[in-house]
């Protein structure tokens, strides 16, 4: 895919940046806390936003400034973040007057860290862009699946370097490595892909063992030697014993996994790949 960046009309100074203190955050659930956490816990000010206040509450009794609209946690702040679960979320809680973009100052730079439609992104950048606003993507990727482990969480980082460069130690305080993958649209294609390979491994996984199991050789006996043979991957190792024994990770809904699979194709569908393996695992 040809990415397409978007930039600011006015280059924004690296002095600017050196010293950031101050940052927006809207989307206090189980990605974003963790998240929240960690700048809290180094030092910055956060100011936080949620269509749910009782998301928010744990963040807030840390230390986060709770405001009452996507508009007021952004004000004067040097880096706004975005953690949302679906598309029309990031762009509901971007625009419009009670939008965070209406608190931005020139110079701010938006990151938004949801898993999401790459021309949702771009629309919002375009709009940023008209009032001196840089944008990031930076999908977050959680190499632990049960559970929100930001000590494993990567980041992949579509946008101009410049921006990327001078927000690199938010996104290095939030988790453990971020990637510069190019422009505006592509770090949301990485990501895709890498959730693409694990719930395709995830279906084979749960496809291996219902013929184990009529087989005659029970569930877990049978994952153990997946475990250790060259089939093991983290949806090997990690999901499938949450499937054994009934559990399930509620930071990761159906919805959302639906959501990630539908982008994945529609992408392919728009760059004319047949992703066979996709469909069925869409499917």
């Amino acid at each position: 895919m040809k990415g397409t960046q978007v930039c600011a009309a006015e280059a924004v100074s690296a002095a600017h940046f050196r010293n950031v203190e101050r940052v927006g955050f809207i989307g206090t659930g189980s990605m974003g806390r963790p998240m929240i956490a960690k700048l809290l816990h180094a030092g910055y000010q956060v100011d936080v936003y949620d269509i749910d206040p009782a998301a928010a509450k744990d963040v807030v009794e840390k230390g986060a400034r709770w405001h009452d609209a996507p508009r007021d946690a952004a004000h004067d702040c040097e880096i706004v973040i975005t953690c949302l679960p679906l598309p029309h979320d990031v762009f509901d809680n971007m625009t419009g007057e009670q939008g965070a973009l209406a608190g931005m100052a020139p110079g701010s730079v938006w990151i938004d860290t949801s898993t999401t439609d790459y021309h949702n992104t771009i629309e919002i950048a375009r709009r940023a862009a008209a009032i001196g606003v840089h944008s990031l993507e930076a999908p977050v990727s959680n190499l632990s699946h049960m559970g929100v482990d930001f000590a494993n969480v990567s980041f992949f980082v579509g946008g101009p370097p410049e921006a990327y460069e001078r927000c690199g130690k938010v996104l290095q305080i939030m988790g453990s490595i971020s990637f510069h993958v190019g422009d505006i649209g592509q770090g949301q294609s990485v990501k895709l892909l890498t959730n693409l390979l694990f719930y395709a491994a995830a279906v084979a996984s749960g496809h291996a063992l219902c013929r184990s199991v009529r087989e005659g050789v029970p569930a877990q006996q049978a994952w153990r030697k997946f475990v250790a043979s060259p089939a093991n991957s983290v949806a090997v190792e990690q999901f499938v014993p949450f499937l054994l024994d009934g559990s399930y990770d509620r930071s990761c809904t159906l919805e959302i996994t639906v959501k990630d699979m539908g982008l994945t194709v529609q992408l392919a569908d728009e760059l004319g790949v047949g992703l066979p393996i996709g469909r069925a695992v869409e499917r």
